[in-house]
């Protein structure tokens, strides 16, 4: 059984290594989409563009969101997968409790049906 490790980078990009190069041609192609006006641009029409996008690179790389539909890909492969977590985590947040006073130093903009008023928190009532 291969092995390959799925480093992922950040929230959004990962990259899958250790991959022989005909799965990865077989997961750029499954992964390749036609752009509608693709056919339409200087690019496509001197052949220099196919008119596709890819969202799994050649080299392995690709989003998190997209795992789900590589990873049975990979098993039915027969790769054994280590995942390698790289994402930094900030765990401490600090918010300031909201109240109705919360925005009270800020007013409307010139232009506005109430400029220069202050604005309040709260919603005005609507009468029907």
């Amino acid at each position: 059984m291969s092995k390959c490790i799925v480093v992922i980078k950040d929230e959004v990009t990962c990259k899958v290594t250790g991959l022989d190069v005909g799965l990865r041609r077989k997961l750029v192609k499954q992964f390749s989409y036609d752009i509608p006006y693709a056919r339409h641009t200087p690019a496509f029409k001197l052949g220099r563009w196919d008119g596709k996008v890819s969202f799994f690179q050649l080299g392995g790389t690709t989003y998190i969101n997209l795992l789900e539909d590589i990873l049975p890909v990979l098993i039915d492969e027969g790769y054994e997968i280590e995942l390698d977590d790289r994402r930094e985590y900030n765990t401490e947040f600090s918010f300031k409790k909201i109240n109705e006073n919360s925005f009270s130093h800020i007013t409307w903009p010139v232009g506005h049906s109430k400029a220069g008023t202050h604005c309040s928190a709260r919603a005005p009532s609507r009468s029907h």
